[in-house]
């Protein structure tokens, strides 16, 4: 919130009551605000003024506020932590943050320094401005029966395919690398890792990999009972280096065929959409498929 006021020319619970107003028109529900000097103080705030307030804590007024918090309100501090600090005669928020720090740390450790530091005024928690980048996306099911055919194994895979390009496209993420398994009776599993020429989300292009990757792992004599793939080497959509060619700009029209086909999804239930192979699957309702889209193929 630093600077806000400056540039709005209003205060910060203005600003906050703006945004709770902007939420309210706009999406129907209401929402509380906390505002303070570190990130657990402005979530407990946030918690103690629900389901529609605006808390503001300025640094002078931690300690007025923290003593009419509980200590299991505290983010955290589960009915074990709650229990262990009722014996030592520490019941409230202010009660834990006017302990000396090291006997804080003997208590509950590095996680206990750091809240004892927020709730002192000092930020350990950086606030997140977007979610972390996921290491690995993946999809991935048993098949539900024990089968050596080959188009049926090809028909989950396409499916698994489909959600997991769905969430690459909806994260806005690209992937740089597929790894491919299929599930023996055993329960052993055979995988490989495809390499792609370029990080992407293209659904056709993560279908192709994976329809090689199924030929290379397919043994006519072995049965298998599961399968699913799992995407990784992640990078943000906007931070890619474009590829020499260009190719990378033509997957925007896979983008936006997917984004087409996840409103559709979202608007007639899952699978109104579907590949031409995921539909023999039998995961619909009789009759709501309203297309197919081959995209993959067994041979």
């Amino acid at each position: 919130m630093n600077g806000l006021r400056g540039l709005y020319g209003k205060g910060f619970r203005r600003i906050a009551g703006d945004i709770r107003q902007a939420v309210r028109t706009e999406l129907g529900i209401t929402v509380s605000i906390g505002i303070s000097c570190t990130r657990t103080l402005a979530k407990i705030a946030s918690e103690s003024n629900k389901p529609d307030g605006t808390t503001v804590i300025p640094g002078r007024r931690i300690g007025r506020f923290l003593a009419d918090i509980p200590v299991s309100d505290i983010p955290g501090i589960g009915k074990s932590r709650t229990a262990l600090l009722h014996r030592l005669s520490i019941r409230t928020a202010l009660d834990l943050a006017d302990r000396d720090e090291r006997a804080i740390d003997r208590l509950l450790g590095r996680f206990g320094t750091g809240l004892w530091h927020e709730l002192n005024g000092t930020p350990v928690y950086a606030a997140a401005a977007a979610d972390a980048l996921p290491k690995s996306v993946a999809r991935t099911s048993s098949m539900g029966e024990v089968t050596n055919d080959r188009a049926r194994i090809t028909a989950w895979l396409s499916h698994h395919v489909h959600r997991l390009v769905s969430e690459l496209v909806a994260k806005k993420i690209l992937a740089q690398r597929i790894n491919v398994f299929l599930t023996l009776d055993s329960f052993e599993q055979v995988s490989i890792e495809m390499r792609l020429p370029n990080p992407t989300n293209s659904i056709q292009k993560i279908m192709d990999a994976a329809s090689q990757a199924c030929r290379a792992l397919y043994e006519p004599g072995a049965m298998y009972r599961g399968s699913g793939l799992t995407a990784t080497h992640i990078v943000q959509e906007q931070s890619a280096t474009l590829d020499l060619f260009g190719d990378m700009n033509r997957d925007q029209k896979q983008r936006e065929l997917m984004l087409a086909m996840n409103h559709i999804n979202r608007r007639f239930g899952n699978h109104a959409v579907t590949s031409a192979q995921a539909s023999t699957l039998g995961k619909h309702k009789p009759g709501s498929v309203r297309f197919k889209y081959p995209l993959f193929t067994a041979g």
